[in-house]
């Protein structure tokens, strides 16, 4: 089951499938979850199917006996099943770059024999339910929001409180905020609008939170977003399952994104329904690895929890570096013998800006690469591949010295990674701090180089508030107009320039960091379309 922490660390494999229609994806699976040591931890049966109207995907957890009874003849009718689902709709008409959007619902089940109709153990739904109802407070409080969804919201920030309730009960309240929204590529821009935020306590298991952007109240001729009625439905049932509805409704001014992003932006990929959910079961996964370990021998030490908590401080870093604003302003660079990259841009990023130790340059650039997007993250993450693409790397051995597994997903880890010398094995030229993860709809790989004393004192539990990170990295995003095999890699690059400033970008500087990034474009390309032609 998806959130189950008995899927955690493990591999997910495709053990048989029936095609029951002509759509690629239309298939009846069956999943085996196995253990490290290649034990089977649970089997799923999986249906995945597409229609003209929306997308389904069911799961449920199968006993093996059972598995075999059915395929050698026997019957399935008295055979229990506790399925999960998702469904994906659209929402709005499609081609219209002005309204965007798509419905995503979850609807997870858990068995507990302890249950009964009047009576629901608080542990039966745990996992799930304290994801949503942690959703829905980050939702409803700003302090929380913005650094919850961080890979979506760049800033929030309350303006006003026209109605509310007890102190601390958001049942009823209505928030004026001001919001800003990213994309996981600087060449798509920010979204910001003025919105008015209603919460509603439904019943005792449900929660309502609805935005709408006052600009719809206040019509201003240079307006390029509104935010039409948008929210969340989170529910809880007797039975066990727990329904999280997320709706995206919009009205948009598309007309300054860029060719290679604008599939990816009108088709709902980018600000829609489904980011907003897998970021929710992302930060579930989160809460549930990290936080809910059941087995003490898991427990995390003071050490891994600080080095976690500087993990999460760089990938907020990323994001804010991803993101497109007044604040964050990008130029085109333009060089004569830019050739492999169509548009790279540039920014500066100011001392103690995110904890950066000194005046920085950032430069990204964002490619499409014929290959999924799950084999360029497999590719990414791997420190047996790091040699191939990391051009600082090449020539020297890259180990893996310590990993913490935070995720179902297979490469879903932070990771320290030690780059040792050719000639001296033993001796470390560096050391990197690296998140990787992946969801349904995106996936980033970010790493940061720290000092190895910095991560010896934290692994020894000291902290990590006052140790710098300059992350650089990629995301990676499916295409979505030319279908799985296509994906869109953004990648962003960060060094130290004593000498740059806001007016002022070094030639040098400049020059040294694309070489750098249509170097590891070309090498990952190659990589991940003909790896045997790397050498």
């Amino acid at each position: 089951m998806i959130g189950s922490p008995d899927c955690y660390g493990h591999h997910v494999r495709e053990t048989g499938y029936i095609d029951n229609g002509c759509d690629h994806g239309n298939r009846v699976s069956i999943l085996e979850v196995k253990s490290t040591e290649d034990q089977i931890v649970v089997i799923l049966l999986q249906e995945s199917y597409t229609t003209l109207t929306g997308s389904y995907v069911t799961f449920a957890p199968v006993e093996a006996s059972t598995l075999d009874m059915i395929l050698n003849g026997g019957s399935p009718e008295n055979v229990p099943i506790s399925p999960s689902r998702f469904s994906i709709l659209p929402d709005g008409p499609k081609g219209n770059e002005r309204s965007t959007g798509s419905l995503v619902t979850m609807a997870f089940q858990i068995l507990d024999t302890a249950s009964s109709a009047t009576y629901i153990p608080p542990d039966s739904v745990a996992t799930i339910f304290k994801l949503v109802m942690d959703t829905a407070e980050c939702i409803k409080e700003q302090e929380q929001y913005s650094p919850v969804l961080s890979n979506m919201v760049s800033k929030a920030k309350v303006l006003g409180v026209l109605s509310t309730q007890a102190q601390g009960d958001y049942n009823g309240a209505m928030q004026v905020m001001a919001v800003k929204f990213h994309a996981s590529s600087p060449l798509v821009p920010n979204r910001k609008c003025y919105l008015a935020r209603y919460s509603r306590r439904l019943n005792n298991n449900a929660w309502g939170v609805v935005d709408v952007s006052l600009q719809s109240l206040f019509p201003n001729p240079l307006t390029r977003y509104r935010r039409r009625p948008s929210g969340c439905l989170i529910e809880r049932f007797r039975d066990g399952l727990c329904k999280v509805t997320r709706v995206e409704h919009c009205e948009v001014d598309n007309s300054s994104v860029p060719e290679v992003c604008r599939y990816f932006v009108t088709s709902g990929q980018a600000y829609g329904a489904k980011q907003w959910l897998s970021t929710l079961v992302r930060q579930h996964e989160r809460l549930t690895h990290i936080r809910v370990r059941r087995d003490p021998k898991l427990q995390l030490s003071t050490g891994e929890a600080n080095l976690l908590i500087l993990a999460d401080q760089m990938m907020r870093n990323f994001w804010r570096n991803l993101s497109f604003s007044r604040k964050n302003r990008w130029m085109l660079v333009s060089l004569s013998d830019a050739e492999n990259i169509h548009k790279a841009i540039i920014r500066f990023v100011k001392e103690k800006e995110g904890r950066c130790p000194g005046p920085a340059l950032v430069m990204a650039a964002t490619i499409r690469i014929p290959a999924s997007a799950r084999r360029i993250f497999n590719f990414l993450q791997d420190e047996n591949s790091r040699s191939k693409w990391d051009i600082l790397s090449h020539g020297h051995v890259v180990q893996q010295t310590r990993s913490i597994s935070n995720g179902c997903v297979p490469g879903n880890h932070v990771s320290i990674l030690e780059v040792k010398s050719p000639e001296d094995p033993d001796r470390t030229v560096k050391t990197l701090l690296q998140e990787s993860f992946s969801t349904s709809a995106c996936s980033y790989v970010t790493f940061a180089p720290v000092e190895a004393s910095s991560i010896n004192m934290i692994l020894n539990g000291g902290d990590s508030d006052n140790v710098p990170v300059m992350p650089s990295g990629f995301s990676i995003l499916p295409d979505g107009l030319t279908g799985d095999e296509v994906s869109l890699m953004t990648i962003i690059f960060q060094i130290l320039d004593s000498a740059a400033s806001p007016m002022c970008f070094p030639a040098h500087s400049v020059y040294s960091m694309y070489k750098v990034i249509t170097e590891t474009a070309k090498a990952i390309t190659a990589g991940v379309v003909d790896p045997y032609n790397m050498g």
